[in-house]
């Protein structure tokens, strides 16, 4: 995310109106909700789209070590979690998502 405002001075906050600062704290809102883990239980995805995800492998398949936790980017189509590939799955349980962070620019 890159801003396209300079960050006020000090004086300039403090001349700020109520109104002002209510925007500033629900724009705060908004982006820290865009980077949270979101628990699967709370809820799934609004959008197809590719999306991190926190998985944990389950027990029953040749060559994959149950309970493994790790993050891993899939995509969610119409419902349902698919690899980057589109295909499904079977081995990994979902435990929570969010947003595809921008990568780290120097």
């Amino acid at each position: 995310m890159t801003l396209s405002t300079q960050k006020p001075t000090r004086e300039e906050r403090a001349a700020m109106t109520k109104d002002e600062l209510l925007r500033a704290v629900w724009l705060l809102d908004d982006v820290l909700e865009s980077l949270r883990w979101i628990p699967i239980k709370e809820r799934q995805p609004k959008y197809d789209g590719e999306y991190e995800t926190t998985v944990r492998t389950l027990p029953g398949f040749k060559g994959v070590s149950p309970g493994v936790v790790q993050n891993v980017r899939m995509v969610y189509v119409s419902g349902k979690w698919k690899s980057q590939w589109f295909q499904e799955i079977p081995y990994y349980e979902v435990l929570a998502w969010r947003e595809v962070a921008e990568p780290f620019k120097g």
